[in-house]
């Protein structure tokens, strides 16, 4: 869908149909990235349905400094 916009604007600046090469290289690399994020997100989701929350923060302070306090 993503790749099928990109082409259709390139096509319409250029007033001319793109090389049958570029349409597929582009199509393909737009569909792979859109599958990539629903992947990564997906990783994440899931990690969060078995526990994976942090309940604290990650930032552990050295003696001497304060801890920062969070907004509850």
């Amino acid at each position: 869908m993503a790749g099928t916009l990109v082409l259709a604007i390139v096509e319409a600046v250029r007033r001319r149909p793109v090389n049958m090469r570029v349409l597929e290289v582009v199509q393909t690399a737009c569909a792979l990235l859109i599958i990539g994020f629903m992947v990564y997100i997906a990783f994440f989701d899931v990690q969060d349905l078995f526990g994976g929350k942090r309940e604290g923060p990650r930032f552990v302070p050295k003696k001497g400094q304060p801890a920062k306090s969070t907004p509850e």
